[in-house]
């Protein structure tokens, strides 16, 4: 399915050039929908986790940080990002909870 506004030129104006966001936003919103209309739930997670089923360690049990937890993701962020060059990185804001100093 195509949504308006392909990259292709069909739908562009004058000198050809198409804002590619337009066709991003009418793709998400049809897939919103679709997900709605299905009954499903749909829960993303943006706190990547890391852990050793050996270690009782509080980093590898309950901790947001500590140990050796950001220097795998950094290995981990970039053998993806050689896979795959052309993809981006998203780095959000956390979940803070009662307690923490800083999000996470």
């Amino acid at each position: 399915m195509h949504a308006s506004g392909d990259l292709d030129g069909s739908a562009a104006g004058a000198g050809g050039c198409v804002d590619p966001r337009a066709a991003v936003d009418d793709a998400l919103r049809l897939l919103d929908d679709r997900i709605a209309a299905s009954g499903l739930d749909v829960w993303v997670g943006s706190e990547p986790t890391f852990t050793s089923r050996f270690s009782t360690d509080p980093e590898r049990t309950f901790e947001a940080l500590g140990g050796d937890k950001e220097e795998r993701a950094g290995r981990m962020l970039v053998a993806l990002a050689a896979m795959r060059p052309a993809a981006m990185v998203l780095r959000p804001v956390g979940r803070q909870y009662p307690g923490e100093p800083l999000p996470r």
